[in-house]
Parts: structure tokens; sequence; C-alpha cells
């Protein structure tokens, strides 16, 4: 199980996240986020810079309760890069 230690919103849905494994990763979410009354707030670039790490980095989070996991995130990083 890997944990979140750093994440930094970018434009267009984008987020740098860096594991506690030493991996650090640019992860466009535009591609893996549903149309959905939960996740339209992230496309307003003021609200999804305020994303969050959960205490003890299991995942990130924003104030409108969208969350998302680290192992899924770090699943995701990692099966980027070998596409």
């Amino acid at each position: 199980m890997v944990s979140i230690i750093e994440v930094h919103a970018l434009k267009e849905q984008n987020l740098e996240l860096k594991f506690d494994d030493g991996t650090t990763a640019r992860i466009d979410l535009t591609s893996i986020l549903p149309d959905a009354p939960l996740t339209r707030p992230l496309r307003d670039p003021h609200f999804f810079g305020r994303v969050r790490i959960y205490e003890g980095g299991d995942g990130i989070y924003w104030p409108n309760e969208f969350d998302l996991g680290a192992d899924m995130l770090h699943d995701f990083v990692e099966n980027e890069a070998v596409t």
C-alpha cells in the first residue's frame, strides 16, 4: 500500500503527485473523471486547486467529498508508464 505525500493542482485538471515510494507523476484527470454531478465542480480551476491529502496519505479529496484513493492513483500512474 502506498501513500501520497504531496499533491499540487496544475492547469486543466492535472495533478502532480508524489508517493512515499519515491514515485512522482503528473496525472491528467480528464481521462478518468466521469461527467457526473460530484465531479463537475472540479472543472472550476479555483475549486480544483482546493485538493487535499487525507491524513495518512491514503488518498486525496476535494471540499465536495469527491475523493480518489492512493492505490488507484498509483496503479494508474504505473499503467500509463507502460503504455
